[in-house]
């Protein structure tokens, strides 16, 4: 397979994998569900991409080597994908920004936004298919934690069985905790 990367746009994607951002990085757009990558690009199958345009997030189903000419000629990926089903969808993301390093923790005067909060939790919950009430201890013990009532050394850990069966899980209650502990 031969390209000429100059006929196709270029966009902003990012990467997923197991509902962490792997990367952003820029692509071509080929035609809906067809996308090309250079080869340094951290892809692999099942990873979600979403290209900055639509933010409809779609699921690589084959990866394929190409040789790419154009400025710079190189070999590049081919990926295809399909639709992603309606229950996989992506966490909001913490962001930390340093003066103008975005995205970064370094440095003296670092801001964080962390919009994550226990209703953000429940919709995923509801997005991904499953019932509250199925959480609903679990939601129960964060609202309590956030209400300001104390909590026991390891009150959290008769819930691990239920993160490890929904690792998607523990990435938005970290962000929750954090936030109520340090007010962020």
């Amino acid at each position: 397979m031969v390209l000429d990367v100059n006929h196709f746009k270029t966009k902003n994607f990012e990467i997923y994998r197991g509902n962490h951002m792997v990367c952003r990085t820029k692509g071509y757009y080929f035609r809906p569900k067809e996308y090309g990558f250079t080869c340094d690009t951290d892809i692999e199958l099942d990873d979600v991409i979403i290209m900055e345009d639509n933010n409809f997030p779609k699921i690589v189903r084959q990866i394929k080597m190409a040789n790419c000419f154009g400025d710079n000629p190189k070999k590049c990926y081919v990926v295809f994908c399909d639709e992603a089903p309606a229950h996989i969808s992506i966490a909001p993301q913490t962001i930390y920004n340093v003066n103008s390093a975005y995205n970064s923790a370094i440095g003296t005067n670092a801001t964080v936004t962390n919009n994550i909060t226990i209703e953000t939790l429940e919709k995923e919950i509801i997005d991904r298919g499953y019932s509250l009430e199925e959480f609903q201890e679990l939601l129960d013990a964060l609202k309590s934690f956030e209400a300001g009532k104390p909590c026991s050394k390891g009150a959290f850990s008769k819930f691990s069985l239920k993160m490890n069966e929904h690792a998607w899980l523990t990435g938005t209650i970290a962000a929750i905790v954090f936030k109520i502990l340090f007010g962020l």
